[in-house]
């Protein structure tokens, strides 16, 4: 929009150019009327001629500069105006000196000028001047009395007249812009306003039409809440389930059915004081549970206690369970709603079936149970010790199997006719040992006096356990009393005797003390002694399905469990483990504290030679996550259906059809932007489960055996791959592979990829073998072993996820690594919690050990300009670049040849 200034400018010169037609045709006029009247003057016919040649220049000048004024912008036409008025004021200055007719012209034709040009002073003074000062100088001047008496008044009254005019003008001109301006604001305003309208109007009948809809859909739910709440009612008086609302803000409590649970007889609302009616011992765990939840650390409220009765009957078991529905703005609980059933009847049961089963597995002698056709359905841990033979290798079986014996066609017919038998046994145990037992056979039956089961009962009369309880002294910690680590071992290495090996039945667990290093030395070593006897005292005392405990080393303690099946039963036994390490112990008058970290792993057919190092990650993990917590090691993840020998052969074709992928993330080197090298990872698309990635890959595989057909798979199509991008003339790109857990277990390791690397043709310096620490701290001297036979092949070796684990500087100054693969949550925490003092440690740590840093993944621009800034050497991530296939990096080396691939970092896709 032009300004006000540039507007009333370009005004002034529209009125102007349209006004000087008439001071033109006016000039040209009475320049011929001069002319006319003095023909015999000897100049007149030049000065006519002048005036008339002025007069048509100062048409034309006006009809183009109207004309240009439109078309151009900005354009500047008045001091052409200027010049010619003042170049035609001078002809009728000169006309002008002769007095007469000529001077009332001359003064007519200023006359004119103060009327064509009052929008433009500067013009008429143009205009005005010539005629005003010449008559006065040019010979033969005008008399004096004609100038004092004619020529100066005339003039002055023009200019005089002339300036008011041009005031006058100049306000009505700035008037007419301020109006026009007005006019098209207020045109444009009630355009403006009548679109707003419209939309408005518009947009109102839309709600409206919305608002009868939601009016309409609110009854219906409205119906539906009142019908669902009726039914909801009925279920829950049906159930006998009860119902009740705190309002926190208010202290006020609305119980449900309050008569059937408390016994009360009063208002539903605060009429009871549930604390109070709480059994004492059970107030800490409902207000810890109550807390826990208040201050978001739980997701939802749970409690089973015992509430006292008026007449101090039995006390009633009451399960709560609730979610607050309402927090204020500051996070405070406001409102909080939940259930309550009465499960008295179920917990008598469970106790009931928690003495037989304690009845049942801790005693002395050994009780099994047969089923009608005197096959063994369970048995328990003494019997198993008796007869030599795990559970599992129990189940199933036929008593004489187990116990063969020449009275067991007798005693088959004392069952089958007085559904009992009892007496002394002797019987094989162990394929050839002799022992001599009291067995008790009785028949149970059912209600219509058909047998169900048969209950056994037998005695070991030698008082010897079979072999499976060591007696020598050596299979015994000197410091705690329970089993060493050889026992232990042992123990696991009879898993490959069971057969079958049953599924989800077995576990090991390695229990780790929180910062015992740290408390032994603040205690001093022999409370630390007296504090390990102590809590290796309490994890015995434990029953089942804890059977064996054995102390590893150090604060370490294996557990072996024998779960059948019963995940809950596992889960309780383990928090149970916890809770009984982390109860306060009162030694030489201190009381000390400490609390357990739990790794634990679930015995499968393929991980009996790696129970232990699971077992050690998952508790490297929970001790990681801050102590005091369990880990499961997980076999594949959840929701994935039980792995069978279909499984199996679907996996076996697409390793030998080659509809396994490989992917490469690219690393890139931060300080000079050039591919470092590549990351190669395997997956499978499967038609029912998706895309399962490499890690999710393994294990699976492992699960049913193809776990090393997979890893020599993975090993050689990936060398193979960067083969092929050396003889498509490309840069070696150094490959990155990660090793599996068991594959350092393997003896043949690194023949096998010694053996890939002569077949394939790959540089041995161009393959990277990534462990992590896990894997290193599991067994160090013989995964030192291992690396030290890689180094001399001549691959490259990288410590991965370090600072997660427990590795320390005297191991690491030993080791032949070339690099440190950060953890990620080192990275993400130093960004996240601003603890990059801690990182930058890290990595100023490896540079003085000649040790490359590489990060990875990373996925935030804030990350990779921290590690850039604190001297990080080699960055991967989705930053950096997404997987690609072989094709596409071979084509991304060829084309960039190299060159920077994240220097801004510029991702590659």
């Amino acid at each position: 929009m032009q300004s006000v200034s540039h507007s009333f400018r370009q005004e002034r010169q529209r009125q102007v150019l349209r006004h000087s037609n008439l001071l033109w045709v006016s000039s040209l006029a009475m320049g011929l009327v001069c002319t006319a009247v003095h023909p015999s003057r000897p100049d007149m016919l030049l000065v006519g001629g002048l005036i008339v040649v002025l007069a048509l220049a100062g048409l034309a000048l006006s009809r183009f500069g109207l004309l240009w004024q439109e078309k151009v912008t900005g354009f500047r036409v008045m001091p052409a105006v200027v010049v010619m008025t003042a170049l035609q004021s001078s002809v009728w200055g000169y006309e002008a000196h002769y007095g007469g007719l000529c001077l009332t012209l001359s003064i007519a034709y200023v006359g004119m000028a103060s009327i064509a040009l009052y929008a433009h002073w500067r013009a008429f003074l143009a205009a005005w001047a010539p005629v005003m000062v010449l008559p006065m100088f040019v010979g033969p001047p005008l008399p004096t009395e004609t100038l004092i008496d004619v020529h100066l008044p005339l003039m002055s009254m023009v200019l005089l007249g002339a300036w008011q005019g041009h005031l006058m003008a100049r306000r009505a001109t700035r008037r007419a812009l301020v109006n026009k301006r007005l006019n098209a604001l207020l045109a444009r305003n009630r355009d403006t306003l009548e679109a707003t309208v419209g939309e408005r109007t518009r947009a109102l009948h839309q709600s409206n039409e919305r608002l009868q809809e939601e009016v309409a859909l609110r009854k219906q739910v409205n119906q539906s809440l009142i019908k669902h709440e009726e039914q909801m009612n009925l279920a829950m008086t049906a159930s006998g389930i009860g119902f009740w609302d705190w309002d926190i803000t208010a202290r006020r409590v609305y119980h449900s059915d309050q008569h059937r649970f408390f016994g009360e007889t009063a208002s539903a609302e605060d009429g009871v004081n549930l604390v109070a009616r709480v059994h004492p011992d059970d107030r800490c765990q409902v207000k810890r549970a109550l807390s826990a939840h208040l201050t978001r650390r739980s997701d939802f409220y749970h409690a089973r206690y015992r509430l006292l009765t008026d007449n101090d009957a039995e006390p009633v078991w009451l399960e709560d369970s609730g979610r607050v529905i309402e927090r204020s703005a500051t996070g405070q609980a406001v409102r909080m709603v939940g259930t309550r059933r009465d499960i008295s009847s179920d917990m008598r049961q469970r106790e009931e079936l928690r003495l037989s089963a304690s009845l049942f597995n801790n005693s002395s002698d050994g009780v099994f149970v047969l089923g009608r056709d005197q096959r063994f359905k369970t048995a328990n841990r003494m019997f198993s010790q008796i007869v030599g033979m795990q559970k599992s290798q129990l189940l199933g079986r036929d008593l004489f199997a187990v116990m063969p014996t020449h009275q067991s066609q007798h005693i088959a017919k004392a069952l089958l006719n007085n559904g009992r038998w009892h007496g002394d046994l002797v019987i094989r145990v162990s394929g050839s040992r002799r022992i001599q037992v009291l067995l008790t056979l009785t028949a149970v039956r059912s209600k219509d006096r058909s047998i169900s089961h048969f209950l056994g009962i037998c005695q070991d009369l030698s008082q010897r356990y079979n072999g499976l309880i060591p007696t020598d002294k050596d299979a015994y910690d000197a410091l705690t009393g329970v089993y060493n680590r050889r026992f232990f071992q042992e123990l696991l290495s009879g898993f490959h005797q069971h057969e079958p090996l049953l599924p989800d039945h077995y576990a090991i667990a390695i229990l780790n003390l929180d910062d015992f290093a740290a408390l032994n030395r603040h205690v001093g070593t022999d409370t630390g002694d007296q504090l390990l006897r102590d809590v290796a005292a309490r994890l015995t005392n434990q029953n089942d399905p804890l059977r064996w405990v054995a102390r590893l080393g150090g604060d370490r303690f294996g557990l072996f469990l024998e779960y059948e099946g019963d995940r809950t039963t596992l889960e309780e036994c383990l928090n149970a483990l916890l809770q009984e390490v982390a109860r306060p112990m009162l030694i030489d008058d201190q009381v000390v504290s400490v609390t357990a970290s739990i790794g634990v792993c679930r015995v499968q057919s393929d991980n009996i030679d790696t129970l232990l190092t699971l077992s050690q990650q998952a508790m490297i993990q929970a001790s990681a996550a801050g102590g005091n917590g369990i880990n499961y090691h997980a076999a594949y993840p959840p929701g994935l259906p039980q792995l069978g020998d279909a499984w199996a052969r679907e996996f076996r074709q697409a390793l030998d059809g080659q509809l396994l992928r490989l992917d490469f993330w690219p690393r890139t080197r931060l300080e000079s932007g050039r591919l470092e090298g590549v990351d190669a990872r395997v997956s499978w698309h499967h038609p029912v489960y998706g895309r399962l990635e490499s890690d999710v890959l393994l294990s699976m595989a492992q699960s049913v055996g193809l776990g090393q057909s997979l890893q020599y798979w993975y090993l050689c199509q990936s060398c193979t791959e960067a083969v092929r991008w050396q003889r498509e003339g490309c840069e070696t790109v150094r490959l990155s592979l990660r090793l599996a857990s068991n594959q350092l277990d393997d003896d043949d390791f690194v023949d096998q990829v010694s053996a890939v690397l002569a077949q394939t043709g790959l540089a041995s310096d161009a393959l990277e073998l990534v462990v992590t620490e896990s894997q290193l701290m599991a067994d160090v001297t013989h995964v030192r072993g291992v690396l030290d036979r890689l180094s001399r092949l001549g691959v490259k070796l990288v410590l991965g996820d370090f600072g997660a684990g427990q590795s320390s500087l005297s191991h690491l100054k030993h080791l032949p690594v070339d690099a440190l693969s950060l953890a990620q949550n080192l990275v993400r925490e130093a960004v996240a919690k601003g603890q990059q003092p801690v990182l930058k440690a890290v990595i100023e740590m490896a540079h003085s050990l000649n040790l490359a840093v590489v990060a990875s993944p990373v996925e935030q621009p804030a990350q990779l300009r921290m590690l850039k800034k604190l001297g990080c050497d080699i960055a991967q991530g989705g930053l950096v670049s997404q997987a690609l296939s072989a094709d596409t990096l071979l084509a991304l080396v060829k084309q960039r040849h190299q060159m920077q691939l994240a220097a801004s970092p510029i991702q590659v896709h």
